[in-house]
């Protein structure tokens, strides 16, 4: 499961933050993390 908590921010800054943080979540799945926190402030 993927947790995304971001509060209000347009979809731009979404993406952008998100496609920054693939490779540490990437590194979660392979680890076969069950809970993957993504916090966007």
């Amino acid at each position: 499961m993927l947790w995304v908590r971001v509060g209000n921010i347009d979809n731009r800054t979404l993406i952008r933050r998100f496609l920054g943080a693939m490779p540490q979540i990437a590194e979660a799945v392979a680890r076969g993390e069950a809970v993957i926190e993504f916090v966007g402030s």
